[in-house]
């Protein structure tokens, strides 16, 4: 009682009311970090998103967005060893491919073309899938002219559309396209079909309109 008491007291002396915002700015709650870590971070203010995200960070099993984007500032503000370090952990922490392929960009940064190398390969492997990415990240731009970039870059579009590059997925290809559609007795026209590939040519779409009745679907 002691203590609530003398907390009591205090705030009788502090100016001004002390609200719940003021509260929340003076010790933030993990959310109100996270939000200010993120509005930094989205406006490129590299050394405050760093220092936001460093305290994010020191939290029990922070997540890997947390480290990739710790990575991704320091990286920004040409701390590539602790860049590196904050991208390992969130290797540590579940980030998988991502993980791998912030360091192959602090690498790239480096100018060491033979490790950015290495680790897009682990990227890849783990199943990495966006090669605008790797061809828009002006920390890789300097890989681009070599013939291992082009390889990777191939890697990256299996990865996002499988199902356009295993050939188990291409037995039903002889399929696509519009037919007419006759009976098997006396071939009278029936309907039409069209047949298309959706979702990353991961799937065959019939598309079938009647010709003797209203009837329409797909399947």
């Amino acid at each position: 009682m002691k203590t609530v008491g003398s907390f009591i007291l205090l705030l009788a002396f502090l100016p001004g009311p002390l609200n719940a915002a003021s509260v929340s700015r003076m010790y933030p709650t993990d959310d109100a970090l996270a939000a200010q870590a993120n509005a930094a971070y989205e406006a490129k203010d590299w050394t405050k998103a760093a220092r936001l995200y460093e305290e994010l960070s020191k939290q029990p099993d922070a997540p890997p967005r947390v480290w990739l984007r710790l990575g991704a500032s320091l990286r920004s503000l040409g701390k590539y060893q602790e860049a590196l370090t904050a991208f390992d952990k969130g290797t540590q922490a579940g980030a998988g491919p991502f993980g791998e392929y912030g360091k192959a960009a602090v690498y790239g940064a480096m100018k060491q073309p033979d490790k950015a190398f290495e680790f897009l390969g682990k990227a890849m492997e783990q199943g990495y899938a966006d090669p605008d990415a790797l061809n828009g990240d002006p920390n890789l731009a300097s890989l681009r002219t070599d013939v291992r970039f082009e390889k990777l870059l191939e890697q990256a579009k299996k990865n996002q559309r499988p199902c356009a590059y295993t050939a188990e997925n291409r037995q039903f290809d002889f399929w696509l396209g519009e037919w007419n559609v006759v009976t098997t007795q006396g071939a009278v026209p029936s309907g039409n079909s069209k047949i298309e590939l959706i979702l990353e040519s991961c799937v065959v779409l019939e598309n079938w309109q009647s010709l003797n009745s209203p009837y329409s679907g797909k399947s």
